[in-house]
């Protein structure tokens, strides 16, 4: 089953994405044992809510992506121009097979906090259809010259699959996309955290998810 995008905005411009190279599988590790989750999925939410340039480099919508399968890279670029990124985060689980799998995702300023939208800790919706997502509750990055960025940390507990993140710079983003390394996985009962500090300095942060 392929990644789906299924609303993209000035979809015209996906060409103008950077190409990203692809998570390294052997950082990731073998898969654990949890057999019949292929219907769930990973749904992502992410739009410009000013100059779209920060933000995908124009293109973004609504992403969902298959079970043990990264998601599309998206790129993070806010700066001092008008306007930031909103993001959100949740699992799809037609059969409720996660009923005793719990996920967060914490939102947080390490400097000043008007840069970071939506402080605060919420749960991962885990919904039956990517149709019924409230992006209500999407956080918003903001970055720019003001001092420190936005930590974006995640939390898994209960039985079920752990989640992985891939973050890293593209060509010339160094510093500004802060990480204990390029792929973490979060296992249950534990949490890994990123932090998003873009600025004026050339480049971006690429993000990609993946449930396994």
């Amino acid at each position: 089953m392929k990644n789906s995008i299924i609303a993209i905005a000035a979809a015209a411009s996906l060409a103008a994405m950077p190409a990203a190279a692809a998570p390294p599988e052997e950082l990731v590790g073998a898969p654990a044992a949890n057999a019949g989750l292929q219907t769930v999925s990973i749904y992502e939410f992410f739009r410009a809510d000013g100059d779209p340039g920060q933000c995908n480099d124009r293109a973004h919508g609504e992403i969902v992506t298959a079970y043990d399968r990264w998601s599309d890279p998206i790129r993070i670029d806010a700066d001092n121009r008008s306007g930031g990124c909103q993001f959100n985060f949740a699992v799809v689980d037609p059969q409720h097979k996660l009923a005793a799998w719990h996920a967060t995702m914490t939102f947080a300023a390490t400097g000043d906090g008007g840069q970071c939208g939506g402080q605060g800790t919420q749960d991962v919706q885990i919904v039956r259809a990517a149709t019924v997502v409230d992006n209500g509750r999407a956080v918003r990055i903001d970055t720019d010259d003001r001092s420190g960025g936005c930590r974006l940390s995640f939390s898994v507990r209960g039985p079920g699959p752990s989640l992985a993140i891939y973050f890293v710079n593209d060509d010339e983003g160094a510093g500004q996309c802060q990480r204990e390394s390029d792929v973490q996985i979060v296992l249950p009962g534990e949490t890994k955290s990123i932090v998003i500090d873009t600025d004026q300095r050339a480049g971006g942060c690429l993000l990609q998810l993946r449930l396994r």
